[in-house]
This record gives structure tokens, sequence and C-alpha cells, in this order.
């Protein structure tokens, strides 16, 4: 299970880097390597949880793709694992790549509603990753729904976050808030 382990992260990376297609790839292999594993194997805890994370990251990748009908049902299967494993933290996830799907389908109301019912649970469980990058969407929604003062607050917000993690993000929230003076 390492290598499908491996192949999800590469997926995730391939995916957050936009890189839809590259990331569909890894994914589908990491597929095959689960499913060869569970043929084998009784599934785990951990064969499910890679499921879960593989059907999650293939919805963000068709979100990216503009491929809107084949991620909400990827996103319905992994709500339905997420609730059969009890956990919340794939079911948030999905809430949050729900959010994404809407703001890239122009859908901002109803993105705003997924985007902030994801960081009031993100907030929760302290996971300043997650919430820095829905404070960033939670933005770009606010913004293209025509209320710039709340998403540059969101982005002001989120601007710390992305700092102290090093990520690339902050130089471009940097940029869109300008100087603060």
């Amino acid at each position: 299970m390492l290598a499908t382990q491996a192949l999800l992260n590469l997926g995730i990376t391939e995916k957050n880097r936009e890189s839809a297609a590259a990331a569909l790839t890894y994914l589908a292999e990491g597929t095959e390597e689960l499913d060869r594993h569970e043929a084998e194997h009784e599934p785990s805890t951990m064969s499910r949880r890679l499921r879960r994370g593989i059907l999650l990251c293939t919805a963000g990748a068709h979100v990216v793709q503009g491929r809107f009908t084949s991620a909400a049902e990827e996103l319905d299967e992994t709500a339905v694992l997420a609730a059969e494993a009890g956990g919340q933290f794939h079911g948030v996830l999905v809430t949050e790549v729900r959010g994404q799907l809407h703001l890239r389908a122009q859908r901002y109301p109803e993105a705003l509603v997924c985007l902030r019912e994801a960081l009031e649970q993100f907030e929760a469980e302290a996971h300043r990753e997650s919430v820095a990058s829905t404070l960033s969407s939670i933005g770009q929604a606010l913004s293209a729904n025509g209320d710039e003062p709340a998403a540059r607050a969101a982005w002001a917000r989120a601007l710390p976050m992305f700092e102290a993690q090093g990520d690339p993000r902050a130089r471009e929230l940097a940029e869109r808030l300008g100087p603060t003076c």
C-alpha cells in the first residue's frame, strides 16, 4: 500500500499544480494498485482511507478540468464512504471540494455556503493549511460576487498563514492586496 500512498501523493501534488491530466494518471494507477491489493487482502482501515483520498482527489482534478458532473458524483461517493468510516475529516474535505466545484462553475452563493462550512470545521480542528486555502477561495468567491472589501478581508486573514507555511500563494495574495499603507 506504500505504492498506492505514493501515487495518491503524486496525484494531490499534480492537482494542486492544476495539472489535472497528470493527477488523474497517478490516481488511476493508485486505484489499480489498491484494487490489486484488496483482491489479495481484506480491505483495511488504511485501504479504505486511501480509496476515499483517491476519490476525493479525482473529484478535485475533475473540478480543475471543468468536469463538474463527474466531480459531483465522486464527491457523493466519497461522502458515503466517509460517513461509513465515521471520520469527519474526509467529510469536511468533501464540503471544501464541493465549494471549489461551485466556485469554478461560477455558482458563487453555493460556493460560499460550502466554503464557509468547511472553514468553520477547519478552524475548529486548527488545520491551518486548510484554513488558509479555504479563506483564499472564499476571497475569490466574494470578489467574483462583487464584494471586494469582504474578499480582501478573507485574503488578509489567509496571507500570514500562507507566509508562515512558506506557501507560494502568499506572494500572489500579497500582490493582490497591494501595499498595506
